[in-house]
Order: structure tokens, then C-alpha cells, then sequence
């Protein structure tokens, strides 16, 4: 696994050399009861800087095929995340060129996170709540996976 994440951040380094093998994040191995979030999040997290140049972690994002990223704690120690939402709101609907804008300048902070023992019943009802589309989950303020309504839905169907 190793070799292959280092094959991998190896192309990705060639190409664009402001990121490294510590975006990504040790996967979560530990297993969870099925009706709770522990049970489907996506375990890999990749993270960035703030400073990540939002050029860059666009290309990333799509090379990888995700949907948003992780972003490093700030000066106060705040988790956040960028979604391919915040770049349609923040670049596109204010038609903002890339030049010099880093994932800071439209990251969201701070990060709502959830612990993976919660049910998933609570999880659908705090994205419904809060109008987000994934939540970080978290353990001990680390990020450790993510949930998604998709994966949410994802498992209603298998139910059948």
C-alpha cells in the first residue's frame, strides 16, 4: 500500500511539486457497527495547507477524482475543508481568476466534524440541519474519513 501511495504522490509530485506525501492521511482501520457512520465513510482523507495554491489542489482533486479536500489546521487550530461547492461559489459565481488565491481564501472553517460511532440517523439529521453535503468524521480532532449524503443514500438502496 505503501509503495503505491508513494507511485502515486510520486506522479503527482513531478507535476506539481507544492505537494507531498503528507496529504495523505493514515487510513482508519478500525471497524464499526453497520447503522453508523464509522461504517461508511470514505477512510482515506486527503488534506492540504492553507497556502496550498487553489491552482494546484484543483488539479489534485481531479487527478484523484474527489470531491473536496481537508484543510490543515490554521494559526488558531481550526480544521476546514474545500469543496468543488466552494469553487463554484467563491471563483466562479464572483468571477475570481486563480492568480495568487490560495485554499484559505475559500476554505470553511471551522470544520464540522462527528465522531464514527454516530448513528446514521444523527448524521442525516445534522447535514439536513447545517445544509452541507458531507461531514468530516473525526476522532480525537483528527480527521479519519469523511461521510457523504451519497454514501449515505448509497447504503438506503442496499438495505433493499
Amino acid at each position: 500500500m505503501i509503495a503505491n501511495m508513494d507511485r502515486l504522490l510520486g506522479d503527482e509530485q513531478r507535476i506539481h511539486p507544492a505537494f507531498g506525501p503528507e496529504l495523505v492521511r493514515p487510513i482508519e482501520t478500525a471497524t464499526y457497527p453497520r447503522d453508523t457512520v464509522g461504517a461508511l465513510m470514505t477512510r482515506g482523507v486527503v488534506s492540504v495547507a492553507g497556502s496550498a495554491p487553489l491552482h494546484d489542489t484543483t488539479h489534485l482533486m481531479r487527478s484523484r477524482g474527489i470531491t473536496s479536500v481537508v484543510v490543515e489546521p490554521d494559526a488558531a487550530g481550526r480544521w476546514g475543508i474545500m469543496t468543488m461547492r466552494d469553487v463554484l461559489k467563491k471563483i466562479v459565481r464572483e468571477d475570481r481568476s486563480l492568480d495568487g488565491i490560495t485554499v484559505d481564501h475559500i476554505a470553511t472553517r471551522p470544520l464540522i466534524t462527528i465522531a464514527p460511532e454516530l448513528s446514521l440517523k444523527e448524521c442525516a439529521r445534522l447535514m439536513l440541519e447545517k445544509n452541507i453535503r458531507r461531514i468530516v468524521v473525526a476522532r480525537d480532532n483528527h480527521p479519519i474519513g469523511i461521510i457523504s449524503e451519497t454514501d449515505i443514500f448509497r447504503s438506503v438502496e442496499e438495505q433493499a
